[in-house]
């Protein structure tokens, strides 16, 4: 159980930052388009 948590608490910050990105990579590709 204590395992599960640390990944959890590994791994949810990671997908916050991959969307993090993301999102400014959309926003950065929006305004070369403009």
């Amino acid at each position: 159980d204590f395992k599960w948590w640390i990944f959890g608490f590994t791994f949810i910050p990671l997908i916050g930052i991959l969307l993090f990105g993301l999102i400014l990579t959309g926003i950065y590709i929006h305004d070369l388009m403009d």
